[in-house]
Parts: structure tokens; C-alpha cells; sequence
């Protein structure tokens, strides 16, 4: 009604309001009366009308009755549309049907001329499918058939509007809402699956965009993540879930939708039987949601893949899925992360893992997890020969140590199992300590089929190397220690950008895709007795050596001569094998003969390509490369000591900022070699270089196979065909050399240099050496002349440390303060003049009152091994540094040492007793056939003062040692002192003696050396010999065979 001159109907409602309500009034199929703000706007409208056509009084209130009217008539069409559609009994129009007045005549015509379209195409509520009134007055038909064009034209109207774009996203078209009236009207597709008509009828429900366009991909996956679905939604998902699209889905995903138990049982009647994957992860199941799937899992017979984490399962759900799941062969992947799962279950995981024998992938991070269940675990992989990849991140494994509940044992055994079948495992920040994971990684030494593993963010610096090593940082600094993964591991595949961090966390080839890559150099003469080194510049440009085409050739014809040894067969004997093979019913034809001969035919056309190769020289070897970086690389010749690049590949000036290259790292002056040549690193001008990508290294696909040729944790970098590595040879050469990893003392750790090592740096670290002397260089020498004369400061210590054990005051080993001053005159160091008695009693006393209050196992009026080792320091510094005659305290310890050595020349090396006289063929293979007996004896020896109160664990004390060599007479021969001694130097050396007590509590093979000592030091004659026939050296001369 803009002008005088228009007439226009009633508006039937305003929307203004309801656009303002924030979308939860979208579809309402229950219109309500006309609210008062909105009647008296349209009686204001009608006002203006009625002065502007100088309309009678009897027909303004004619008109009025008419609004009153079309009102209601609008309510009960609208009704109609909402129960057609449950099919209830309609109003009809008819029984409201009012009288109409007579316009005047000149107001219809200009009304008719002026005015095209009576509804506003923004502001149209609804249309007509037959609207009649009757008048009151002569003039009805008039009015009648001016109603029914302004009827007709908006029909029109509301057609023009729905027509367009019938295909359009429902929720473009919501947004209008002054179209929704009118689709409910003439909507025509009465689909209960179609979403739109859903929220039509269900007008309370906010729209969410559940349809098969946007949640069916492919035929093959329904996703509803993240859809906030409640029960109210459950009908609309039931219809997408039964209908006939769906019946073909192998995926559905349900995630982040806070599911319960009551939701899952309205829902999961629905599910396709043909599902392969169901993930369920992010919701709030429970223990009885569990329960309703549990009972609903045996009608998915291709079920592979179910994902549960995060859904409060506890061990009570835990254990309904685990009983359910154990007998499903056809079962790969497991998800029970972020459950609360404890120790309540640890013996269900070991029956889920000894009777499913298809599970691939078990994930259980972020659980309470401990050690408990580590050891069912450990215990379940070794018979276990199906599964691939384990996450037990975030738990507490590492809980209980020392006692039966600490699983490393367990897992030490499973790593050394040749049939394992891990090839992926995460057991990062699971509270594992430096023991722990040292003898864990004593283990993985021997395992060459873990190609990924995650040990970080444990109690210890410690990370895995790009070989696979676990390497043991003393230098906190150099580890990167991380609060939390960055990333969790994907099955077998790799984590885009998951190589970002690589210094300092685990270097993993599966999750960051390090790709193998054969590097090739041919050399301008033939030199097969010349060894090239590769350098890398990831590896600080380590020298890593190459394989000569050469030798390859050998070991191929090698491998060859050997194969030749047997006899060819002939035909009739290939068919009487081939009959063993088959049933004897069938007859064999000559195809499969034939097919026999042939792949023998294509073994040997392999064999001559291979040839074909090595007949070119060169050297090359396989390493595997950081993804997506820009590797650096070059060659070395240390007997021509000459640095060189391959100027056919890819080559570029040497980086200026690479202090390694420029020569300018002081931690990288030297190379140094295998065969032990040290070469000073020059300036390399040019380097090499390639671009690494990101790669798969296993097939998931094929069996979980690697795609790579390179072994993890390999001690030899040369390259070797995987084809050469026959069994076979390897077993008959095991049975000419003998080796000490694959005998009975491969559990026994020697004096190694590693383990050296880490003793001295941990005696070093306890002592207050570094309190006096300032100067760097001083402290690296101090360092350097205590490190060379370590092997023989621990082996005295160890002597007199045993006399010194005189419990109960005594009850560890250590050296008395008389002991100490006496080892000290002896030594000719107390003269009277420079140094005197008093000031060595002084430096005792306060080397005891600077000690730590943590060393539990420090006893008073004792040394230990860190305060023995720190003692030659206080000397020089009394001798030599407050006397004036030296004055740096490098040279004051070099004197001193050296006088200890020259004075402990003829002291017998332990670790040189063990090499010489105890690690040999002979006592290996007496020891294994004793070995019954020997059990039998070290289980008699440990219960002889009968401690059953200690948790049940086996070993030997001293005194208990001490009680076991009465009983057999050897103290009258040999005495206790002897025997004490003998006790201390078969014990394994530890790092730690100050808090913790392994020093003195013997294990089995601890036990067996200590007989052979025992043996040796009584040196009995052989048998049927008569004695007098050997004197005492030509006794203990004997072989180690004949003494034991």
C-alpha cells in the first residue's frame, strides 16, 4: 500500500521477529495466532487504506470482519499441510467461510490496472490451492471474481519462487524464511529421508547437515563426526543407515559425538552388515554401551577395524571387548586408547593376543597401564605371530623395578625371539629408567626386524639414532627432552612433515618416511683393495664404508659353488617328488615339469644379469636419508688420505655456514676409521648432494614386508645382498667359530669400554674434583689421565673393597680408612716431610663430610670407589700443589697415577681372566652339559638361609656364598678372604654402588663364574692324575676344562 491508488490484501505474518531467534525456529509446523504488535500494524495499514479510498463506515467495519476472517482461514490451511502428512482428518475451508463486502468500483479497477503482483516476493507467506468467499451484498460475484484473479496471480507468484533452483543446498534457502510456509505447502516429494522435510516436521531441532550428498563418499564410507547427533536425530540416521546406498558401506565413522549407551542401542540395529570399519572414537559409551555392542558384533562377519578410544570403558568394558574380539580371525586393528584401562586386565590382553592370531595393529596409549601388563604383553608376542604395529605410549610400564611385577625381562626376551613379528613400537614416556632401558636395549642389539621404535620422554636422556641404535646421551644438553609427541604413529605409514625434529628425538624410518637411496662411485682405475668411505652429512659426515663390485662378485660365486655342490635332478626323479608333493591319484603332467624347469631357467637368467653388473668396478652401498631434505655427501680414501667427489651426480660449492665442512668445529678435527687410521678433517670445497622425499619402508599390503634392502641396528655398514645371505652357510660357520654372543655367557656383561665408560663418568660426577680445579683445560686432562688408568683403579678397588666387607658395620663392600692408609704406605707416599700422616687423615675425614646424604650405601670410616678415585686427586694436590713443587694439577695426577701403576704392574686384570681363561669354546660346551646340575645348585645355594620374604626372587649374598663354601671344604683350602674376593670379582660391574644394591646379590651366571675362580684358584689335578705329579703353577696353568 504505497499509494492512494493501490489495494493490496492483508499480509497473512511478519518475519521480521523470527528472523532474529538464531535459527531455531527454522521449520515450525504450528503457526500461531497473529501477536498484537504485528494486528495492530495491520490495522494501522488498514486505516490508511480506508481514508485514502473515503471508503463508508459500513464498509470499514465490513472490512475489518474480513481480516478476522482471512486470519483463521490461514491457520487451518496451514494445518492441513502439517496433517496431510500423518495422514489425520482435514479442516475444511468451507465452515469459516465469510462474507465479503462490495468495493466500490473505481478502487478494484485501479487496484487491478496499477498493481501486478499483490504478495512482495520477500514477504509472501503462503499460497492458495482454492480460496472462495461469498458476500453478504448484492455485489458477491464482483468480488468474487476479483478475488480469484488476485488468488491466481499469487500462486504465480509462489511458483516462480519454488521452481528455480529446486536443487539448491537447503540451507541457502531456510535463510528465507518467508518461503517456508509456502514450501510446506506445495511440497510435493513426501520422502521421510529427505533431511529437509525431516526438520520441516521437526521444527525444535536446529538443521545439521545429516543426507547422504554430504555424509556417504563413494558408496563405501558414511561420515557423521563431529555432528553433535542425539536421540532426537536418531530417526533421520536410521533411515540414511537402511537405505539401499548404505547397504554397501564398509566404513562408519560416529566420532566426537557424545554417543551413549542408550543413542548406540537406538542406532546400532541400523548398521550395515557389510561394515569393515567401525569408529566409535570420542564418545561416552561406557561399560554398558560396550556391552550393547559386544552383543552386536558377531552380525558384522567382515568387521577389521573398530576404534574405541576415548569412551570410558574401564577394565570392566575393556574386558567385554577383548572376550568378544579374541575369537574374530578376520579381526586387524584394535583402538582401546584413553580408557583407564590398569592392571585389572593384563591377562586378558595375553589371552586376546595368544587366540586372535589376525590382529595387525593394537593401540593402547594414554591408559594406566603397568608393568604388570607390560609382561602379559611381552608374554603374549611370543606366540604371537600376527601383529605389526603397538602403541603402549603414556603408561607406566617402567613402574615396580626390581621387583616380579617389572616387565624389561619379559621384553628382552620377546626382542631376541627370531620369530617375532613386531615391526612397529611406541613405548615412549612410560617411566622407564637408565637400567631398564640398557638392558632393553642389550636386546635390541639382536633384533633386526623392529624397523620403527619410539623410546623417548622416559627417566633417562636417551633417543634412537638413524641406524636404529638406542644411544645414551651424558650430555643432557644434546637431547631434546619434549613434554608430550608431537605426532602418534599410523599404522606402517608415514606422518606428513613428521621430520621437522630430528636431532635429539627418535629417528623413526616408518613415521618420518626416510628413504633408501644406493650410492655409487666408480673410480677411474681398478683398485679392489682399496676401501672408499661415504660421507653423510646427517651423521656429522661419519665415514661409512663402500663395497667394491669386486667382492660382491666373490660372494656371488661363492654362493654359487656351494649351490652347485648338489646334484641336479633328473626328470624321473622330479616326478617321484613332485608325487610326495600331490595326491597320488593325480597325475602329474609335463606342464608342471615344465613350469619346474622354468623358473630353475629364470633363476639363472637372474644370476647372469647380476654377473653382467659386477663386471663393471665401482663401489656402492645402501643408506637410508632424512625425507625432504637436501643431503650433503662426499668420499674419502684414508690410505691416500684424499677427499674427493663423484663430479657425474649432482654437485655444488660446500655450504659457508657448515662448520664441519669449513673445518672449524672443534668436535670434529678427526676422522676416525674402522681399521683404526685417524685422518685430520680439511676443508672441503665441493660436496655432493640429492634431494630425499618421503617413502614408504613397509607394505601393508603385501604382508607387512620391507620395501627397503637396509636391516635397522646393523653393526656392519657394508652393503650385501639380501639374496647372499644363505641360512644355510651362516649355521655351518657358527659350528667352526665360536663366538661368546651366541654362547652361554652372552647374558654376562664384561668390562667393555662403553661400560667402562659410563662408570667413570658417573664416579666423576659424584665427586668434588671439579670444586678445585677452575680451568677447562685442567679438567680435561684430569679427565683424560683418570679415564686411562680407570681399568686398573676399579680392579684394586675391587681387591681391597673385598677385605674391607666385615659386616655388620660393613655390610658392602668398601675399604676401611686403615686398609687405605695402609695401601698408601705401601705405596712409599707418606715420607714424614711433604706429606704427612695427619694431612691423609684429614683428607679422609673431609672427603666423608662432603658427601651426599642420598648415597645410601656409604658406609662411615669407609671409602667407596668414587671417593677411592677421588683420593689420588686430594694426594697430588697435598704432594705436589700446596708444596709448591708443581703447580697445575694435571701434572700432580699424572705422578701419582704413574707411581700406582708401577706399583700394580703385576695385578691381574679381571676382565683379561674372563677373554683368556673363562670365555673360550670348551668351557662353553662343559658348562651347557653341566647346565641342569648347575641350576639345580645355584636354586640349593640361594634358600640356604631360607629368605622367602624377599618377594621370592633368586640370588646369592656373600654370606650365603660364604656358607656354601664351608660345606664344601674350599675355605680350608684357600680361606674366607679368598672367597669374599673371588664373590666381588665375578660380579658384574655396576654403575651405580651407592643407591642401589646389585653389587651384592649374585645372579646364576654370576654364580657359574664364580666356580670356575673357585676351580682355578683350589686348581685341583685332572682326573686319574696323581698330584704329585703337578706343582701348584703347573696346576693353575691347566686348561680351564680340566680345573672345572
Amino acid at each position: 500500500m504505497q499509494s492512494n491508488n493501490r489495494v493490496s490484501l492483508p499480509r497473512l505474518k511478519d518475519y521480521s521477529k523470527l528472523k532474529s531467534d538464531k535459527l531455531k525456529s527454522f521449520f515450525r509446523t504450528e503457526r500461531s495466532t497473529s501477536e498484537p504488535s504485528k494486528q495492530s500494524e495491520s490495522h494501522i495499514k488498514l486505516q490508511e487504506f480506508m481514508q485514502k479510498n473515503n471508503l463508508r463506515p459500513e464498509d470499514k467495519k465490513m472490512i475489518e470482519t474480513l481480516m478476522q476472517k482471512k486470519e483463521k482461514i490461514v491457520d487451518i490451511m496451514l494445518d492441513n499441510a502439517v496433517q496431510r502428512e500423518y495422514q489425520l482428518p482435514k479442516v475444511k475451508l468451507e465452515q469459516l467461510s465469510s462474507k465479503v463486502i462490495k468495493l466500490p468500483t473505481k478502487t478494484v479497477n485501479k487496484t487491478v490496472e496499477d498493481e501486478e503482483t499483490p504478495f512482495d516476493g520477500e514477504e509472501s507467506g503462503f499460497s492458495y490451492d482454492d480460496y472462495s468467499e461469498e458476500s453478504e451484498d448484492s455485489q458477491e460475484d464482483q468480488y468474487r471474481s476479483y478475488k480469484q484473479y488476485e488468488i491466481q496471480k499469487a500462486i504465480r507468484s509462489v511458483q516462480r519462487k519454488l521452481l528455480p533452483n529446486p536443487q539448491s543446498e537447503y540451507f541457502s534457502f531456510i535463510k528465507k524464511q518467508d518461503r517456508l510456509k509456502d514450501f510446506i505447502q506445495n511440497f510435493k516429494h513426501r520422502d521421510s529421508q529427505n533431511p529437509i522435510f525431516f526438520y520441516c516436521v521437526n521444527d525444535e531441532l536446529f538443521p545439521k547437515r545429516i543426507d547422504l550428498s554430504n555424509c556417504l563418499i563413494d558408496t563405501k564410507e558414511m561420515n557423521f563426526s563431529s555432528m553433535g547427533v542425539t536421540t532426537k536425530y536418531y530417526p533421520i540416521l536410521q533411515k540414511l543407515l537402511q537405505s539401499r546406498k548404505c547397504r554397501g558401506v564398509k566404513q562408519l565413522y560416529l566420532c566426537n559425538n557424545n554417543l551413549t549407551d542408550f543413542t548406540l542401542s537406538l542406532l546400532i540395529p541400523s548398521f550395515p552388515q557389510s561394515l569393515k570399519e567401525i569408529n566409535l572414537m570420542n564418545n561416552n559409551l561406557g561399560k554398558r554401551g560396550i556391552h550393547i555392542l559386544s552383543q552386536h558384533i558377531p552380525k558384522f562377519p567382515n568387521l577389521k577395524s573398530i576404534n574405541l578410544q576415548n569412551n570410558q570403558l574401564g577394565d570392566g568394558g575393556t574386558l567385554l571387548v577383548l572376550v568378544q574380539l579374541q575369537k574374530r580371525n578376520q579381526l586387524t586393528k584394535v583402538n582401546l586408547a584413553e580408557n583407564q584401562i590398569t592392571d585389572g586386565v593384563a591377562k586378558n590382553f595375553f589371552s586376546f593376543l595368544v587366540q586372535n592370531s589376525s590382529v595387525e595393529i593394537l593401540i593402547l596409549n594414554w591408559n594406566r597401564l603397568g608393568g604388570l601388563t607390560g609382561q602379559y604383553i611381552a608374554k603374549g608376542l611370543l606366540q604371537n605371530r600376527s601383529l605389526k604395529v603397538l602403541d603402549v605410549s603414556y603408561n607406566r610400564l617402567g613402574q615396580y623395578y626390581n621387583t616380579p611385577n617389572d616387565c624389561i625381562q619379559q621384553w628382552s626376551e620377546a626382542f631376541i625371539l627370531p620369530q617375532l613379528s613386531l615391526i612397529h613400537l611406541d613405548i615412549s614416556f612410560n617411566q622407564f629408567n637408565e637400567p631398564q632401558l640398557r638392558k632393553l636395549n642389550e636386546a635390541l642389539l639382536k633384533n633386526n626386524t623392529i624397523y620403527g621404535l619410539h623410546i623417548e620422554g622416559n627417566k633417562c636422556p636417551v633417543y634412537v639414532d638413524p641406524y636404529g641404535f638406542v644411544q645414551f646421551s651424558l650430555d643432557k644438553d644434546n637431547v631434546n627432552q619434549v613434554q608430550s609427541k608431537q605426532h602418534k604413529i599410523n599404522g606402517v605409514s608415514f606422518i606428513p612433515m613428521a621430520n621437522e625434529f630430528i636431532n635429539g628425538n627418535d629417528c623413526c624410518w616408518i613415521c618420518q618416511g626416510w628413504m633408501e637411496n644406493r650410492f655409487i662411485y666408480y673410480p677411474d682405475q681398478f683398485t679392489p683393495n682399496i676401501t672408499i668411505f661415504l660421507h653423510l652429512d646427517f651423521l656429522d659426515y661419519k665415514p661409512i664404508p663402500m663395497t667394491s663390485s669386486h667382492e660382491l662378485r666373490l660372494q656371488f660365486n661363492q654362493q654359487n659353488a656351494n649351490k652347485n655342490q648338489e646334484l641336479d635332478l633328473t626328470t624321473g626323479e622330479m616326478i617321484h617328488q613332485l608325487k610326495n608333493i600331490m595326491d597320488t591319484d593325480k597325475k602329474i603332467s609335463m606342464a608342471a615339469i615344465h613350469e619346474a624347469y622354468c623358473l630353475e631357467t629364470n633363476k639363472n637368467a637372474e644370476n647372469l644379469q647380476i654377473l653382467d653388473d659386477f663386471s663393471k668396478f665401482y663401489y656402492t652401498t645402501y643408506q637410508m636419508c632424512p625425507p625432504k631434505k637436501r643431503v650433503l655427501y662426499f668420499f674419502s680414501n684414508p690410505i691416500k688420505e684424499d677427499y674427493f667427489i663423484d663430479t657425474q651426480s649432482m654437485n655444488m660449492p660446500a655450504p659457508l655456514d657448515d662448520l664441519i665442512l669449513s673445518g672449524k668445529d672443534p668436535k670434529h678435527q678427526f676422522h676416525h676409521f674402522t681399521d683404526g687410521t685417524i685422518l685430520p678433517f680439511r676443508k672441503i670445497n665441493h660436496v655432493n648432494f640429492l634431494l630425499s622425499r618421503q617413502e614408504f619402508v613397509i607394505d601393508d599390503k603385501n604382508n607387512y614386508k620391507p620395501l627397503i634392502r637396509v636391516f635397522p641396528r646393523s653393526s656392519e655398514k657394508k652393503y650385501v645382498l639380501r639374496r647372499f645371505a644363505n641360512n644355510h652357510i651362516r649355521k655351518k660357520v657358527n659350528l667352526v667359530s665360536w663366538l661368546k654372543d651366541e654362547s652361554i655367557f652372552r647374558q654376562y656383561i664384561g668390562d667393555s669400554e662403553e661400560l667402562l665408560n659410563e662408570c667413570f663418568e658417573f664416579d666423576w660426577s659424584c665427586s668434588r674434583i671439579t670444586r678445585f680445579v677452575k680451568s677447562e683445560y685442567e679438567r680435561h686432562k684430569l679427565r683424560e689421565y683418570f679415564r686411562n688408568h680407570y681399568q686398573l683403579i676399579k680392579d684394586v678397588y675391587k681387591y681391597y673393597s673385598s677385605l674391607g666387607f666385615q659386616p655388620p658395620q660393613f655390610d658392602i663392600f668398601c675399604i676401611q680408612f686403615p686398609q687405605f692408609t695402609k695401601l698408601v704406605q705401601q705405596m712409599n707416599l707418606i715420607d714424614g716431610e711433604v706429606l704427612k700422616l695427619q694431612d691423609l687423615e684429614i683428607d679422609l675425614i673431609s672427603i666423608k663430610n662432603n658427601s651426599d646424604s642420598k648415597f645410601i650405601y656409604n658406609p662411615d670410616k669407609a671409602l667407596v670407589r668414587f671417593q677411592f678415585l677421588e683420593m689420588f686427586f686430594r694426594l697430588a694436590n697435598d704432594k705436589y700443589i700446596r708444596t709448591g713443587i708443581l703447580k697445575n694439577y694435571a701434572d700432580a695426577v699424572f705422578r701419582i697415577l704413574k707411581d700406582f701403576k708401577l706399583f700394580f704392574e703385576n695385578f691381574d686384570s679381571i676382565q683379561e681372566w674372563r677373554e683368556q681363561r673363562y670365555w673360550n669354546k670348551e668351557c662353553d660346551y662343559l658348562i651347557n652339559f653341566k647346565l641342569a646340575f648347575l641350576k639345580k645348585l645355584y636354586d640349593f645355594v640361594t634358600d640356604i638361609t631360607n629368605r622367602k620374604w624377599y618377594f621370592k626372587l633368586k640370588w646369592i649374598s656373600v654370606r650365603e656364598f660364604k656358607e656354601f663354601c664351608k660345606m664344601m671344604y674350599v675355605t680350608d683350602l684357600i680361606g674366607e678372604k679368598q672367597v669374599i674376593i673371588i664373590y666381588n670379582f665375578s660380579m658384574i660391574t655396576q654403575v651405580d654402588e651407592l643407591t642401589q644394591d646389585r653389587n651384592i646379590r649374585m645372579t646364576f651366571i654370576e654364580f657359574v663364574e664364580a666356580l670356575a675362580r673357585l676351580a682355578e684358584r683350589v686348581s685341583p689335578c685332572p682326573l686319574g692324575e696323581n698330584i704329585d705329579n703337578f706343582s701348584l703353577n703347573g696346576r693353575q696353568n691347566l686348561p680351564s676344562t680340566c680345573q672345572t
